[in-house]
């Protein structure tokens, strides 16, 4: 299966490309101003390398969200149009999702993902391993306030090690401190922080072999919360 994926939902613009033979190509760089502009060209350089057309694509995936509102809107508008030009399925993956499947997890092991968002809060989302290294949601994504934090984590019932990683880790590692987050004992992994392209081809790869992929137009975007456009849009404050 041919499968290729983007990731702009954070800090890095990242290509990847898995071959049916297991290869993979790769391209990323820093998202600095402007440069969701260069994805097109990253996502003809990575096929040219590779020596294949779109047509041969299979499956297109991409990080739906959550991260930065115009990140996810352009990678996801991207993906959609290559994946209908192409005739390819798709498979959109939660950024939390993906933050989780880095490094190395004992199976049942649990992971809470965090990714900034605006002052004061947080995107969460809690989930645990299963067989395959396949991250199963305990709990649905969300955003919270960062004092919300802890108690929403001791409401989930889960017991025992639990690890958070992400981003957001160092800035919610005082909220969960002061928590009572019943009985987790947290492991704060800092060394867990970026989305890894490969690990958004091998969810896509697990969405493809469990028959969850979508046609283009029913990927949309997880944005989680109204951006502060919309919102003063209807009256409200930031």
């Amino acid at each position: 299966m041919m499968i290729l994926a983007l990731d702009t939902a954070l800090e890095d613009i990242s290509v990847g490309l898995l071959l049916r033979d297991g290869r993979v190509f790769e391209r990323s760089f820093r998202h600095e101003r402007d440069a969701l502009r260069r994805l097109t060209p990253l996502i003809r350089d990575v096929l040219r390398e590779a020596g294949l057309r779109p047509q041969n694509l299979d499956v297109v995936a991409c990080t739906r969200g959550p991260g930065s509102f115009t990140g996810i809107r352009v990678g996801v508008a991207a993906a959609r149009a290559l994946a209908d030009a192409c005739g390819a399925r798709m498979s959109g993956v939660s950024t939390l999702r993906a933050l989780c499947m880095a490094g190395d997890a004992d199976e049942g092991g649990i992971r809470l993902p965090l990714i900034r968002c605006r002052p004061g809060e947080v995107y969460a989302g809690l989930y645990r391993q299963q067989s395959g290294r396949v991250w199963e949601p305990v709990r649905p994504d969300t955003v919270l306030p960062l004092p919300a934090l802890g108690g929403w984590l001791a409401a989930s019932g889960v017991n025992g090690c639990v690890e958070a990683v992400g981003p957001a880790v160092e800035l919610c590692a005082g909220a969960l401190s002061a928590a009572d987050v019943g009985g987790v004992s947290l492991k704060l992994r800092t060394d867990i922080t970026r989305v890894r392209i490969a690990d958004v081809l091998e969810a896509a790869l697990q969405d493809a072999r469990s028959g969850c992929l979508l046609d283009p137009m029913e990927l949309i975007p997880e944005y989680l919360r109204p951006s502060q456009a919309e919102i003063r849009a209807s009256g409200g404050t930031d």
